[in-house]
């Protein structure tokens, strides 16, 4: 969620197209063609994403000026590099950091015929299927996500909430303003299959096998593209496999 979607949804496409996963298609050897450029060129640090603590380790030497630009999501800002106890607090913040959208490969070229994309996840509640109390569940559900109980919780501490009128009254934080204005009216989401955890680990395969070295791009496509079939059968899988 942090680079290789992001990027594939720059290329125009999601993860699935038509009902089908996304194997070894021209648009994930494009994403994995650009790991190549980054990692073969030292533009990044393959130790650093090859590192099992990688990404705590990224987010001490962004703070140390040692990182000029990372992907990260508000998340980053409002409790990582926070100067009020973050994990890795930053006193000039506010001054030193800038932001910016994700561009498509060219301009209205990304998902929706987007010119800039984003990726959105995060905390969710549900209603336990199994729950004897049905309907009390779901009045504590709608009382949670009700603008009394977001605005609330939004004062104790400053983030983006799934409601627009608790963020466009409550949101005083440039970042977060901009991600409310600017991102979220653009943003997408991960397909929400049970068979995205297998779809996810064979990106994370490919992808670390670029990083390495180990594989060029289209070898990397390649391999995603097996592994993807192998996952979710070679008739739910669009391009090569």
């Amino acid at each position: 969620m942090l680079f290789f979607i992001p990027l594939l949804y720059g290329t125009g496409k999601n993860l699935t197209d038509g009902g089908k996963w996304l194997g070894d298609t021209p648009e994930t050897r494009a994403v994995l063609d650009l790991y190549q450029q980054l990692y073969g060129q030292d533009l990044g640090d393959a130790r650093l994403q090859l590192r099992a603590d990688g990404r705590d380790r990224s987010f001490q030497q962004f703070a140390d000026g040692k990182i000029a630009v990372l992907l990260e999501g508000d998340y980053f800002w409002r409790s990582v590099i926070n100067p009020d106890g973050g994990l890795a607090p930053m006193e000039d913040r506010d001054e030193a950091v800038g932001w910016a959208l994700i561009p498509a490969r060219q301009p209205g070229g990304g998902l929706n015929g987007q010119d800039f994309v984003s990726l959105s996840g995060g905390g969710g509640r549900v209603i336990n299927p199994n729950t004897k109390a049905p309907k009390e569940a779901w009045e504590l559900l709608k009382f949670l996500n009700s603008r009394e109980a977001l605005e609330n919780w939004v004062q104790r501490e400053a983030r983006i909430t799934s409601r627009t009128d608790v963020n466009q009254a409550n949101l005083k934080d440039p970042l977060l303003s901009f991600i409310s204005e600017r991102v979220l009216p653009i943003t997408a989401t991960r397909p929400g299959s049970a068979a995205y955890p297998q779809v996810s680990l064979a990106i994370q395969t490919a992808t670390e096998n670029v990083v390495a070295g180990r594989s060029e791009a289209g070898e990397a496509a390649g391999q995603l593209g097996a592994a993807v079939a192998k996952a979710v059968g070679a008739d739910n899988v669009t391009g090569a496999s």
